[in-house]
């Protein structure tokens, strides 16, 4: 512990940055925690490495932590910051709720306020040691008013619900100290004179004026740790909120917006942790804040950092090069010294492929270390980086916690290396990286199901380093795509198109809007031609390179003779060579129907010509450079790729690029129109859909072939199925044939769905042989067909689960197929978990449980019940002892776990995603309207089956029953935690999860304990 107040000397005209840095941890009335203490230390060294600023810094750890010196902090140090300072006031540790007295603070709607856990010593009530949201407020106003610019950072939580994401996190990160920076209890309500600001500000003034009036909010900048329902937590001593966020501000150089800080962050977390950091902004300028840059620092969009470091044989290089768009022309280059406050001219000597030699002066060499790396920067630098977002689909977070980060084995630099942006939002992202069923893939934004490359396994040693190249191949790829020279913007060559039975076109712009080709069907093919004629209308000769980029990241230049000289007046047709044509080239290009196309049943694929017009001719090192092989395709049922590694001409050569000449570039893009979209025969659908025999082996096909072409069904009564979608049109069957094969296909896709979910078992079982064991047999609460994380592919993150379950079973459909005897031989599982019931007491049957008139003479739910729910109940408790007696008298050693149902909600007048109105409809069917009503039919039902189950699972040794009721959270609007009336979102379903997780820890435990 070190209380720490230090100024650095002011440096030129350099701004004051005032800073209150505490980390509190080593608590004494409350539970404490490793990092904070080492996550403001290194929040402070940050800091104090920063150039442009004068620090003012006062750090505060542990016991010097306490309230009154956080009060302290605010009014004499950061008080001190002038109109041109920024003041920032950062804080780790517990996050804590009060209960609020509601006559005065009444825009608390939970009844809460949000405190800050100070050092507790020597401290006997608890508002001597929290300080409130009210408090701080107060606080940050005054700082506000002196036009200085104020940030806050929390990495902490205030947390009341129950959406618990701890437990997950402990089991997927098994052997290491995960802790919640959150109390779990709210602590009392004060009295008003226990605010400091009581004998300033009164109660009654509060009540008069009203809170925006009486206390005002400070224009300030606030980013947490994590959404006010959910969990902030540090592992091995580490905040997962502040350790990404210096890892992100130091890749950056503290370079960027707080808009692209909070996406950054908030992406590389959401994809590992079920925490995602929120930025709130007090101010009447919200946007203008928000793109600020961190900390107030200003952002230049046009200059780029980058580093010089000492080779021994190159001498100083820039780690940018050609492929970054350096070039010969004038571009100042600057490298700073270790402080930022000093800079260095540099001149460009040679230019490689992606680093660039720098001529420098005796003088600028000996005033640098050759053994250190200093920053630099590159005005109008060209560089095009991806904007990736990230979506989990219940993958393993312990497999892609550091995706983003970790280096690839064979260039030692990660996905962030100047090649992807994370992108919170996925409408704003160039491209998504999905994570699901074992498989990594990348599609379009807001496309789960067509991939534009081959998927990967999740368990594939170089799977990082295949996607790093995937990522860097794509860079080049749209570096390629968008190079423009922005000086010469209009077209050079005068071109000319003509599609397939149509005049030709002239485009008069270099760079025109995307052009709709169809093709035509001939000879059992969907094929089109297309001519296109480059002339040169200047006055001197030109040269042109032609780069044909195809939708599979395919850089070719085959189409025209590289370097083609076009002398004034000249007139070339595009086409590939051909010996048999008297030019030697074809005077048009044959474009056909892709089978990815097809297959995928993509509208259309966008393909471009990028005309390269130069005054000289480019080097044929450059033009190697200018020449990608496409990616490999995702899998299609013929798997018959072309091979297109000699079409590249790829120059293997490891000197460095020359730079470009002077240039000019123009685009014809290509709009390939699927003929057969929305089409699939019933053979094929069938094909995709057949899962091989071998288990090993897979089907890749069979993952985007359930999104493709069916939907999810949610108008049976709680029965979410798989449905073929109704814009579908089915080759080889008529009208009336639809529905028995579309029933036909839907035992195949629930048969693809279910091994699907089990390659994630397969792959844990190899990568991950000690973890527990589990298989799980259920209904849709362990597979929702995919709009939803249901209780299985949260488990599959943390456990190795082989699941049987299927949407719409019940528990004679379990015993018939009997397929979780099976799973229990083949797996030898720890555990088995079973659910079930909700079919049999919740769905079709439910409108036979009601009376249109209640009992007369009863009062209660009861009265509302026919003797049919009675029978149902029965029956449901045979077919649980059915089932735990043959496990019982198979496998006696396998634990197994059962649970009965939370608190449904029949559906009323609230607007829930889910469409399915099952239980509600009946309710009004039979005039019960009242919502209370409703509630104490549906709930009496789902108490009177929980009992059930847990006296049946007492009689057991074996087998313990969950009880899930009141898990799932219940708020004035439903659709925070449900789905429909029976299920609830992936928010409610990882609530469920958690306390599976919490009881599997505590058995795994006791069946571990000495006797």
């Amino acid at each position: 512990m070190s209380h720490i107040t230090t100024e650095s000397s002011p440096s030129g005209n350099n701004p004051s940055l005032y800073a209150l840095v505490i980390g509190v941890g080593a608590y004494e009335r409350v539970r404490p925690l490793r990092g904070p203490a080492n996550d403001a230390r290194a929040v402070a060294r940050y800091l104090q490495n920063l150039p442009d600023f004068t620090l003012n810094l006062r750090l505060l750890t542990d016991n010097e932590a306490s309230k009154a010196a956080l009060i302290d902090g605010f009014r004499t140090h950061l008080a001190q910051a002038g109109p041109a300072d920024t003041i920032l006031f950062y804080f780790a540790g517990h996050g804590a709720q009060e209960e609020a007295d509601r006559s005065i603070w009444t825009t608390e709607t939970d009844g809460k306020l949000e405190c800050l856990v100070c050092h507790d010593a020597q401290t006997t009530k608890p508002w001597e040691f929290l300080l409130t949201d009210k408090e701080l407020r107060y606080l940050i106003a005054p700082l506000s008013a002196t036009g200085a610019h104020v940030v806050t950072l929390f990495d902490c939580c205030h947390s009341g619900d129950n959406t618990r994401a701890a437990d997950l996190l402990t089991e997927a990160m098994a052997g290491q100290d995960v802790r919640e920076r959150r109390l779990s209890q709210s602590a009392p309500c004060r009295p008003y004179e226990a605010f400091f600001f009581h004998n300033v500000l009164s109660a009654e003034q509060i009540n008069e004026q009203g809170l925006e009036v009486a206390m005002p909010q400070g224009d300030h900048v606030q980013m947490a740790a994590c959404e006010s329902d959910e969990s902030a937590v540090e592992v091995n001593g580490d905040g997962i909120f502040t350790k990404n966020l210096l890892t992100v501000l130091n890749a950056a150089h503290g370079d960027v917006s707080y808009r692209d800080l909070h996406n950054r962050v908030r992406q590389y977390m959401r994809f590992s942790f079920d925490q995602q950091p929120r930025v709130y902004v007090v101010g009447s300028e919200h946007d203008l804040l928000l793109n600020r840059g961190f900390l107030n620092r200003p952002l230049d969009p046009d200059t780029l950092r980058v580093s010089a470091t000492y080779n021994t044989e190159k001498g100083w290089l820039l780690d940018v090069g050609a492929i970054h768009g350096v070039s010969d022309t004038d571009q100042l280059i600057q490298i700073q010294d270790s402080t930022g406050s000093e800079s260095f001219p540099a001149q460009i000597n040679k230019i490689g492929s992606d680093y660039t030699v720098l001529d420098l002066t005796d003088d600028v060499q000996s005033r640098l270390d050759k053994t250190q790396v200093y920053q630099a920067t590159i005005q109008g630098l060209m560089m095009q980086a991806i904007r990736l977002h990230l979506i989990n689909h219940g993958g393993p977070s312990a497999d892609i916690a550091d995706l983003l980060t970790r280096p690839a084995e064979t260039t030692g630099q990660s996905l962030t290396d100047g090649v992807v942006i994370p992108e919170e939002v996925e409408t704003n992202a160039d491209y998504t990286l999905h994570c699901r069923y074992g498989l990594y893939y990348l599609t379009h934004p807001e496309n789960d199901n067509q991939p534009l490359v081959r998927a990967l396994p999740a368990d594939e040693p170089q799977v990082v380093t295949r996607l790093t190249n995937y990522l860097r191949h794509i860079a080049q790829w749209e570096y390629l795509r968008n190079l423009r020279n922005p000086a010469a913007t209009a077209p050079l060559l005068t071109v000319e198109l003509a599609r397939q039975g149509e005049q030709p076109l002239t485009l008069t712009e270099a760079h025109p809007a995307p052009i709709p080709v169809s093709f035509v069907q001939a000879a059992g093919q969907w094929t089109s031609t297309l001519t296109v004629n480059l002339t040169n209308p200047t006055d001197r000769p030109l040269y042109c390179t032609v780069l044909y980029l195809s939708r599979d990241f395919m850089a070719y230049p085959g189409f025209l003779p590289i370097n083609c000289r076009l002398e004034p007046g000249q007139r070339v047709s595009l086409g590939l060579a051909d010996k048999k044509s008297p030019t030697g080239r074809m005077d048009s290009i044959r474009l056909r129907l892709e089978e990815v196309i097809r297959q995928y049943n993509w509208p259309s694929s966008t393909e471009y010509f990028k005309l390269l017009i130069t005054t000289d001719p480019l080097s044929e090192k450059t033009l190697a450079f200018f020449t990608l092989e496409a990616l490999e395709s995702p899998v299609v049922l013929s798997d018959l790729q072309k091979n297109k590694a000699n079409r590249g001409g790829v120059d293997t050569d490891t000197d460095e690029t020359e730079p470009l000449p002077e240039w000019s570039s123009q685009t014809l893009t290509l709009q390939l129109i699927n003929p057969l979209v929305n089409t699939v025969s019933t053979e094929e659908l069938n094909q995709m859909l057949t899962l091989p025999g071998d288990a090993a082996r897979d089907n890749q096909l069979a993952d985007f072939a359930l999104g493709l072409y069916f939907e999810t069904n949610t108008d049976a009564s709680l029965n979410p199925t798989l449905k073929l979608r109704p814009d579908l049109r089915v080759l080889g069957i008529t009208d009336e044939q639809r529905g028995l094969f579309a029933d036909l296909s839907l035992a195949l896709a629930n048969k693809v769905a279910r091994q699907l979910q089990n390659r994630q078992y397969r792959q844990n079982l190899v990568r991950y042989p000690d973890r527990i064991r589990i298989v799980a047999e259920g209904d849709s609460w362990f597979q929702y067909p995919f709009l939803l994380r249901d209780v299985i592919d949260y488990l599959s993150g943390v456990y190795s689960v082989f699941s049987v379950a299927a949407a719409g079973a019940t528990l004679e459909d379990y015993l018939k197929n009997s397929e979780f005897l099976e799973a229990i031989a083949q797996v030898k599982p720890d555990f088995f978990l079973l659910s079930g019931g909700g079919n049999d007491l919740l769905g079709t049957y439910f409108t036979s449980f009601i009376r249109s008139e209640p009992i007369v003479g009863m009062d209660g739910p009861k009265r509302y019940l026919t003797d049919a729910f009675w029978t149902s109940l029965t029956g449901v408790k045979d077919r649980y002892t059915r089932i735990l007696r043959l496990v019982e008298q198979g496998y006696p050693t396998v634990q197994v776990v059962v649970h009965g149902y939370d608190y449904v909600i029949p559906a009323g007048q609230d607007n829930r995603p889910g469409k399915m109105i099952w239980m509600g409809d009946v309710l009004t069917k039979n005039s019960i309207t009242d919502s209370d009503e409703r509630d104490a039919i549906v709930w009496f039902i789902v108490d009177t089956f929980n009992e059930q189950l847990r006296q049946l699972a007492e009689t057991y040794s074996n087998v313990t029953y969950l009880d899930l009721r009141g898990t799932v959270r219940k708020t004035a609007q439903p659709a925070d935690y449900w789905y429909d009336e029976i299920h609830p979102n992936d928010k409610g379903f990882l609530s469920v999860s958690s306390k599976y997780v919490s009881l599997i820890t505590r058995l795994k435990n006791e069946l571990v304990a000495p006797v």
